[in-house]
């Protein structure tokens, strides 16, 4: 009776690598998005960004974003400050100054209480109080492209699109940690895309 967790283990690894088949066989089906040229931008978002203790990130972040080739009369940027230790919310408050369209919710005027998912109540703040149809997350940590409002409007506008989960790109620094992290990223996205 030896052989049957062995038998097992393979059948399980057999199927697994199936799977893997499967999922590279539609991820190669995969096209590159083009934008149609010259298109008007008409979509409006909320981009909404948890933070917590990002002082050394929050403003490169939220220039990333402000930065965008992108009307600012059609998006509008939360920050949702998560009982922050340090000065992120001052960062924010700070660049309001400049920016009308530059929200700061801080988290410890809606809750005292002591959640299992911040992050997650942080989310949900925001959107109850965004004033647009599209929800755009990302974190306090992250930097974006130029294009990368137009590129959202672009795609909604040519495929009528109800929800859209994009990549993200990690920054390898060569680091052990660094490339086994963008290697199980990458795992993961390649099989988001392909699902």
């Amino acid at each position: 009776m030896w052989w049957i967790p062995v038998f097992i283990s393979v059948l399980l690894t057999a199927a697994y690598c199936l799977l893997i088949l499967i999922y590279y066989s539609w991820f190669k089906k995969l096209q590159q998005f083009k934008p149609a040229a010259n298109s008007i931008p008409v979509n409006r978002f909320s981009i909404v960004i948890p933070a917590r203790n990002e002082e050394a990130n929050i403003e490169k972040c939220l220039d990333s974003i402000l930065n965008n080739n992108y009307s600012q009369n059609f998006f509008e940027i939360i920050v949702v400050d998560d009982f922050s230790t340090d000065n992120t919310s001052s960062i924010v408050t700070n660049m309001q100054q400049q920016f009308s369209n530059l929200k700061l919710i801080q988290l410890k005027d809606i809750t005292e209480s002591k959640l299992n998912s911040y992050k997650k109540k942080s989310i949900e703040t925001a959107i109850s109080q965004s004033l647009y149809e599209w929800i755009i997350t990302t974190d306090a940590d992250c930097m974006v492209p130029e294009q990368w409002l137009g590129l959202f409007d672009a795609f909604i506008q040519s495929n009528n699109s109800v929800f859209i989960a994009a990549p993200v790109k990690f920054i390898n620094n060569n680091s052990f940690l660094s490339i086994f992290q963008c290697l199980d990223f990458i795992s993961l996205q390649g099989i988001t895309a392909a699902s």
